[in-house]
């Protein structure tokens, strides 16, 4: 019986020696099919840069800020390692506090101005956020019309199949 083992612990590190020899543990061995199915994991960690960048989304096009991938660079890197404050970007300049505090400021002066407005206030927030008013009044409406439109599509897919 003491044989059997002595023979077991020989045998496992003859193996074990094997790995170490050629330079591949068996975690490495392994890692090579995972990280082909994980994108955000690379084999070698990111460095962490020597200056802030501007955000991503300012240079995004349509799509990429519709489905948000300007966010893949930062999302791999936290996947990497934990975040540091270079690895976050600088808020877009079409976003930041000074530009759009002089804008409502402009708009509320100039609503202010004119006499027999109810409500300056909230149409110098409308003025200074449009955009994003309209867009997010779109996308509310297209849910809402998918919302109460689901139940009719699937009672005639139903009837369908």
């Amino acid at each position: 019986m003491a044989v059997t083992r002595d023979l077991e612990k020989s045998r496992t590190s003859d193996i074990a020696t094997d790995h170490v020899d050629s330079g591949q543990t068996e975690a490495n061995k392994t890692s090579f099919w995972q990280h082909r199915l994980n994108p955000l994991k690379r084999s070698a960690i990111p460095p962490v840069p020597t200056h802030r960048g501007v955000s991503g989304e300012y240079r995004a096009g349509f799509f990429s800020a519709l489905y948000f991938q300007w966010m893949v660079p930062l999302l791999s890197v936290g996947y990497q390692r934990p975040l540091e404050l270079n690895d976050v970007w600088e808020v877009n300049p079409n976003r930041s506090v000074d530009m759009l505090a002089s804008a409502f400021k402009a708009s509320l002066q100039r609503h202010n101005a004119r006499p027999g407005r109810l409500d300056p206030l909230l149409m110098a927030i409308y003025d200074t956020f449009r955009a994003d008013f309209l867009v997010g009044g779109l996308c509310f409406l297209i849910a809402g019309c998918m919302q109460v439109l689901t139940p009719f599509v699937l009672k005639y897919l139903i009837l369908y199949v």
